[in-house]
Order: C-alpha cells, then sequence, then structure tokens
C-alpha cells in the first residue's frame, strides 16, 4: 500500500510527459554507436537519457521539439556542426567535462571524429514550455529558444549529468524518478536563465565566447599547438599569440571551454602522453620526464602521483 506521499508522487508522475528512445535522434544507434545503457523502463519523467560509446560517424539530425545536452564523460573528439538559422558553421574539440547542446526545433549537420563517451540527455518540451511560461520568456514553442552551445564548460551543467550517470547506474524507483525530475528541471531553467538565444531576450552574442566559429578556431590552434609541443616551455603568452587573441582573453576563453586553466591542463596532457610512453615504449623515465618538459625526474614523478594517484614506475608495473 502507497502511504499519501507515495500516492501523491505515483500520480504526478504517472501524468508527467515521458520520452522514450524512439523520440530521440537515434544517435547511440548510428554508424559503430554503441549505447551502454539508458533511462528505458525507468519511468524518468521530462529527460530520456543514454550513455554512449561513439564511434566517428556523420549525419543529419531531423529537427526535434525536444533539446538534447551533451556531456562528455571520457576521451575527446573534434566536432564539425552547422545548425540550420542558427549561425555559422563551428568547428571544436570536445573533451571531457565539456557541454554541447543540440537545440530543439532545427536541423542540424554533424561530423564526429574520436572515440568518445557520450552522455545524451534529452530534455522534454513541455518541461521547457511551462519553465519558460513561468519566467515569462516570449516564444515558449522550443525553436531557437537555446544557445547552441558547443564544447563549452559549466559546472552546473557537469554535476547534473554526473548525477544522472549516478542514477543510470543505481537509480530504481518513484522516489528515485522524482529525484530525477527535479534534476531535469534545474537543468532546464539554468538553461533558460543562462543560455537563451539573443533573439529570445537572452544574452547577447558576445556572452558566447566559447561557441562562436571564430572563438572554438582560435582556442582549436592554440590546443593543436599544445600537443605538438608538450616539452616546450608553453606560457599563456606565448599560447594567447598562436590563438590571435590577448592574455587576458584567452585565458577567459580557455577555462569556459576547457574547465580549468591553462597550466592545468597543460600538466595534464604531459601526463597523459607520459603514460602513452610508459606504456608504449621502454625509455627511461628520466628520459621521459625530459622529453615531456618537466626540470627534473622527481618533479615528474610527484606532478605524475598527483594526477593519477601513483608514480610512474608503479604505473609501467602494472601495464
Amino acid at each position: 500500500m502507497f502511504s499519501g506521499t507515495e500516492q501523491l508522487m505515483s500520480v504526478q508522475l504517472t501524468n508527467t510527459p515521458q520520452l522514450s528512445a524512439a523520440q530521440t535522434h537515434g544517435i547511440p544507434t548510428l554508424g559503430s554507436n554503441r549505447l551502454l545503457t539508458d533511462s528505458r523502463g525507468r519511468g524518468w519523467p521530462h529527460l530520456y537519457a543514454a550513455l554512449t560509446a561513439e564511434r566517428p560517424w556523420e549525419a543529419e539530425l531531423r529537427p526535434l521539439p525536444h533539446d538534447c545536452l551533451v556531456y562528455c564523460v571520457s576521451g575527446q573528439v573534434e566536432v564539425q556542426r552547422e545548425v540550420d538559422l542558427i549561425g555559422p558553421a563551428a568547428e571544436a574539440r570536445l573533451l571531457p567535462r565539456g557541454i554541447s547542446l543540440i537545440p530543439a526545433g532545427v536541423a542540424s549537420r554533424w561530423r564526429i571524429t574520436g572515440t568518445p563517451e557520450i552522455l545524451l540527455v534529452y530534455l522534454h518540451a513541455e518541461l521547457k514550455a511551462q519553465l519558460a511560461a513561468e519566467l515569462g520568456l516570449p516564444n515558449t514553442d522550443t525553436a531557437a529558444l537555446l544557445h547552441p552551445l558547443l564544447a563549452v564548460s559549466d559546472p552546473l551543467l557537469e554535476q547534473i549529468c554526473l548525477a544522472l550517470m549516478r542514477s543510470l547506474r543505481e537509480g530504481t524507483g518513484k522516489a528515485h524518478a522524482a529525484y530525477v525530475d527535479q534534476l531535469a528541471r534545474t537543468a532546464m531553467m539554468h538553461l533558460l536563465l543562462n543560455h537563451r538565444a539573443a533573439e529570445a531576450g537572452g544574452k547577447d552574442e558576445e556572452s558566447f565566447e566559447p561557441v562562436e566559429s571564430t572563438a572554438s578556431a582560435d582556442l582549436s590552434r592554440a590546443l593543436a599547438y599544445i600537443e605538438a609541443r608538450l616539452g616546450d616551455s608553453l606560457s599563456v603568452a606565448s599560447l594567447a599569440q598562436v590563438a590571435g587573441v590577448s592574455e587576458a582573453h584567452f585565458t577567459r576563453l580557455f577555462v569556459r571551454r576547457i574547465g580549468m586553466p591553462p597550466h592545468r591542463y597543460i600538466l595534464r596532457a604531459r601526463v597523459e602522453r607520459a603514460m602513452d610512453l610508459l606504456s608504449a615504449t621502454r625509455k627511461p623515465i628520466v628520459e621521459i620526464a625530459a622529453e615531456l618538459g618537466f626540470s627534473t625526474q622527481s618533479h615528474f614523478t610527484a606532478a605524475f602521483k598527483r594526477i593519477t594517484g601513483i608514480t610512474p614506475t608503479e604505473y609501467r608495473r602494472h601495464r
């Protein structure tokens, strides 16, 4: 028997619109993509979530009434994207923790190069219309209401996506469905308040530097420069010069897009390259440290352990 609260919750969730896989773009079925898990059968209101292992694919996605958040869980991917009616074609590198948005109401064309693990979160159009009306926004018909985010950093949306992934692994029952519904509402309210398209009364285009095609190109040049010169002394000034922008603008752009300052990203990139070298070669650790720009082997060991939790020697021993 349900208690009064459980009965009310049951009625509310039963009457709340749900999304099925058939109402999405079917991205987990494109090319060689592989669905890892999704929210079918969980009774989750207002959203459909799918964790997907992606392989390179290219497709035109039909217009849907529902917006789709795209969260990069692991790996990295080069993205080329064009959205009808909204703006010029854009390119970006989507890194772990990066957020993109496939906006409702318009067709879009995507080319994905890489093998990331991606969380797709479709948010129901009825939820957006309801919250937009509560906020007094015009154009609550979903079309072009939200900015088409591409590879941006958004800490709140990231935490929501992480909570949804935990729920995909372990969440069942009506109480958990109610929790997921609150996550959906928070995500949509955040999008409407902070990521509205300019024509819908939101921030102007300049506020969204990370998703502009020119800004994406600026940052992509700097990221490619870092990858090619991990062993060099990489200053913010030199990276800003490569990107063709001021140091202050570059730092703001980098943190918004990547989610961390340049020096921390460089350190992580060096450690990740070191992991590859430790696994694939028998180079002495001292040589790897020097090759990747560390002043001493002890400096390299300390940085490696801080990021991975183990020393380079321990890492190589277990590979």
